[in-house]
Order: C-alpha cells, then sequence, then structure tokens
C-alpha cells in the first residue's frame, strides 16, 4: 500500500461511517480502526477519518491520482455545510437531527454496480444485502437445510447442557446467523481478486460481460439470490446488449425521462429507479421512497395513511417525493438521505442524536418509568410477605398452631420473578 494522502476535506463535509453505512455501496469494508477498504477497477482503496479530514492510499500504487477520483466518488465539489443550513432553514425536524449526523453525502457510483446492487436490495436490508454482493458472504441455506438446522437447534434446546441451550437461543434470536460458509458472492464469484489486506481478499466487482451468460440465472440461484437471479440475468443480458454508454447517458437525460427509461428493465420499480438515478446517474432531486422514508412522512411530517391500505402506494409514494422535493430544493435527495440515515437501527444509540424526535421514544420512557413504579411496589409488597412469613415462622417454632398463607409466598414468587425480568430490560 502507498502512504497516506490527505483527502483535504473535514468532518462536516464527509463522515465515513455514516455515509459508506447508509445503504448507498454495499461494498466498503471496515478493515482497521476508522479506515475502509474497497476495489475499484484494478485498485484496492483504503480511506480513514480523521479528527480534522480524511486520508486515502491504494495499492498497487499508481500515478493515476486517486484522490481526483474519491473527490468526484464523494463529489466533493458541493458544499454540505451550506446545504445542511438551508435545509435547517426550511424545515425545523431537519434542523434537530442535523447535529448528530452531519457530513452524509450521495455518492457517485458506477451506474453498472449501483443497478445490479439495488435489484438485490428488493425485500432486503443493508447487512444483507451486503451479503449477497461483496467477497466472503456466508451464504444462504436451503430450507431443507435450514429445516434440519432448526431440528437440530430443538435437539438442544432440550438439552441440559446450558451451552447447548445458549448457543441454539443465540441462533433463534438471530436467524440470519444460521448460515454455511460454503456459498461465494457477486463479487467472489465473478470479479477479479485485486489484493490482500489485513487478511482479507477484495475483489472488483463484475464486468458486465462477466455477468451476461446463459447459466447465470441458474447460478445466482444456486447461490442464494433467490427471484433476485432472473432480474439480474434478464438486466445483465439487455444491458450487454446496449452497452454501459446507455446506462451512462441516461445522466444527461431529465428525472422523468431517465426515470421511465430505467423503469423498462426487469426488476427495476420505481424505488430502485429512484436509488440508482440519485447516486449514480446525477440526479440529486431523485428520492426513493421505502418503507422507512414512509414512516418518516407520517410521523414528522403530517402524512396520514389510508385506512384501507397497510402498504406504500403509487399515489402516495408520488406524493411524498413531491413533497420532500418542496421542501428541500435541487439537492433533496440529499437531504432526505439524511434523514433516512438518522432513521437507521444501527445508528440509533448516536449519542448526539435529539432521541426526543421519535414518538415512540417518549412512549417508551412512559412505559419504563410505570415499570420502575411498579417495580418499587412489586418490592415493597415482597418485603411484606417475607415479614408475614418471618413472623409465621417464628410462631410455628414457638408452637403455634397459625397455618402460612400459601398465597401470599406465590405473590411474592410472582412479584420477585416480575422484578427480575424488568431489571435486565
Amino acid at each position: 500500500m502507498s502512504y497516506w494522502r490527505c483527502l483535504d476535506t473535514s468532518p462536516d463535509e464527509l463522515r465515513l461511517d455514516t455515509t459508506l453505512k447508509c445503504g448507498q455501496a454495499f461494498r466498503w469494508r471496515l478493515s482497521g480502526p476508522d479506515e475502509w477498504s474497497c476495489a475499484f477497477k484494478g485498485k484496492l482503496i483504503s480511506i480513514r477519518q480523521t479528527e480534522t479530514s480524511v486520508e486515502y492510499r491504494s495499492y498497487p500504487t499508481t500515478t493515476t491520482d486517486i484522490g481526483l477520483f474519491l473527490r468526484e466518488y464523494f463529489q466533493l465539489h458541493i458544499n454540505l455545510s451550506d446545504c445542511y443550513k438551508r435545509w435547517s432553514k426550511a424545515d425545523k425536524h431537519f434542523a434537530k437531527i442535523a447535529g448528530g449526523f452531519r457530513g452524509i453525502r450521495i455518492l457517485k457510483q458506477d451506474p453498472v454496480e449501483n443497478l445490479f446492487c439495488f435489484i438485490c436490495s428488493q425485500n432486503n436490508n443493508i447487512k444483507r444485502i451486503e451479503q449477497m454482493v461483496r467477497e466472503d458472504r456466508k451464504g444462504w441455506v436451503s430450507w431443507m437445510e435450514l429445516d434440519e438446522i432448526i431440528k437440530n437447534l430443538c435437539d438442544h434446546l432440550t438439552s441440559t447442557s446450558t451451552y447447548q441451550s445458549n448457543i441454539a437461543l443465540y441462533f433463534f434470536r438471530s436467524p440470519l446467523n444460521v448460515l454455511f460458509a460454503k456459498t461465494s458472492t457477486l463479487c467472489e464469484r465473478y470479479g477479479k481478486p485485486i489484493h490482500t489486506h489485513n487478511s482479507h481478499t477484495y475483489y472488483d466487482f463484475p464486468l458486465l460481460s462477466s455477468l451476461s451468460h446463459a447459466s447465470l440465472e441458474s447460478e445466482l440461484r444456486d447461490l442464494g439470490f433467490g427471484y433476485r437471479a432472473k432480474y439480474i440475468a434478464e438486466t445483465a443480458k439487455l444491458l450487454e446488449k446496449r452497452g454501459e454508454d446507455w446506462l451512462t447517458g441516461l445522466r444527461t437525460c431529465g428525472y422523468e425521462e431517465a426515470k421511465e427509461l430505467l423503469t423498462q428493465l426487469s426488476g427495476v420499480g420505481p424505488k430502485v429507479a429512484d436509488c440508482v438515478l440519485l447516486m449514480s446517474l446525477d440526479k440529486p432531486n431523485a428520492i426513493p421512497i421505502d418503507t422507512h422514508v414512509w414512516q418518516i412522512a407520517k410521523r414528522s411530517y403530517g402524512f396520514s395513511s389510508s385506512a384501507s391500505s397497510k402498504t406504500l402506494t403509487p399515489r402516495m409514494y408520488t406524493e411524498i417525493a413531491e413533497y420532500f422535493r418542496r421542501l428541500f430544493g435541487e439537492y433533496s435527495g440529499w437531504a432526505h438521505s439524511v434523514l433516512f440515515t438518522a432513521d437507521l437501527k444501527a445508528f440509533e444509540n448516536r449519542q448526539d442524536v435529539d432521541k426526543a424526535l421519535n414518538g415512540m421514544t417518549k412512549s417508551k420512557k412512559k412505559k419504563r418509568k410505570a415499570d420502575s413504579q411498579k417495580i418499587d411496589k412489586d418490592i415493597e409488597k415482597i418485603s411484606r410477605d417475607f415479614e408475614n412469613l418471618e413472623k409465621t415462622s417464628a410462631n410455628a417454632n414457638s408452637g403455634s398452631s397459625e397455618i402460612i398463607d400459601a398465597s401470599d409466598s406465590i405473590n411474592a414468587d410472582k412479584a420477585l420473578r416480575r422484578s427480575r425480568r424488568l431489571r435486565v430490560q
């Protein structure tokens, strides 16, 4: 690896921990303390956050200016601090979360990679998309294999071994950990290995030519891609026929025209199209609406869901997107990304986030206070019950014929168990 160089950008302009983990790009890997690495077109690039800037290095060392590539990739020509000021002035909700989520930028990615990654994103979460796309994924098991694993775990649960029971409970609580390490990823199977760094081999994203062969769909199904395999195979064939320039050329089209053309591809609906338009095709006003953003719109922006519809309708999708465009202006897609990131569970414990923004937080605090008061009452009841038991025991020892009230001891036991549960929570 080459020596570290400065990208000359402040943390207010670029924060790696949020920008690289908010569901835009899925191949960056944490490779050291505050260091992230990813392979791009034959080079491994590592970047790290410092107190004042971002530093980068690459392998192999090259005369190519990696700094120029990264400045374009992170779109550093856009003054993010000025954008935050405008968005905060336009929206009090944004103003409240801005302090805890500065430096979140929209990446300018390769359109082919961006498109296939978001075809994989359907009915998936960020972690699972990463496991499908980048190297060294732990592969999903088949349903038959999963049934066998669950059967074995049930056997563990009936065992007298505490260790075995704990292992089984762990797997039940996190089903995605019930995985085999035998399945390769999109990059590992079809991409080119670039470099091994800190015991990990990094791969380039596959070339379009390597994704357009006849057996791709069946191969991807074997790798656990499910119904997405068909979409990837069909879109790869179409792009190979039209050429990559057709996709990149959508950067010069207007938003509506580019979106209409994208949605003609297999597996590309409005949300996937908006993701690709925003993150690789120079459409900063594209606003992907998923269930996260829908909940944000209902919770913080006055949108109410129809009593007859429990899913996001096309009409509601359009209304929410248009609302945010009017509210935030030209770079509304960027502002939307900050709102989206602040709502992700992965970032809910950031110390500088205003937790009171989430309506559920207040209700949880109320419940916790009520539970705490209940615990205090239970403890008082337990104390009285034990005092009564001690008195009864003392009377029994002195020859008294008083009978112990069984209900008191049962209630004491119930209260004690309840207090323990609540303390754990």
